[in-house]
């Protein structure tokens, strides 16, 4: 097997010589930098995502007045007054027996019925 055609499992860039370096040396341009869509902080310069109002590194101010103290609320409504209280008692007490009685009616069918 030709030597020239061997592979000996390194991975290297195209027109890169031996060492995987690029041939010409002069002609090589730096790795594009990561742009990060957002403000850059004014003390730090760090590249903040769009949302951020402070910077996530040093917490300086990133949108002027961005991070202002907001007014107050306005104090909540009160609430309505609750309605009188009405005899609700009877009512629980039908809603619980009506159910008990009618299947206490279908079991003594039944019995009667075998």
């Amino acid at each position: 097997m030709d030597e020239s055609l061997s592979y000996d499992g390194a991975l290297r860039r195209p027109g890169g010589d031996e060492d995987g370096a690029p041939d010409g040396g002069d002609d090589a341009q730096p790795p594009p930098r990561k742009r990060v869509p957002g403000p850059r902080c004014p003390a730090c310069h760090h590249g903040n995502p769009a949302s951020r109002v402070r910077c996530e590194i040093c917490g300086e101010e990133l949108w002027p007045g961005g991070a202002a103290v907001l007014a107050p609320a306005p104090p909540a409504l009160p609430l309505p007054p609750e309605p009188p209280a009405r005899g609700g008692s009877g009512r629980v007490l039908a809603l619980v027996l009506v159910p008990v009685i009618v299947i206490t009616a279908v079991f003594v069918l039944a019995a009667l019925l075998d």
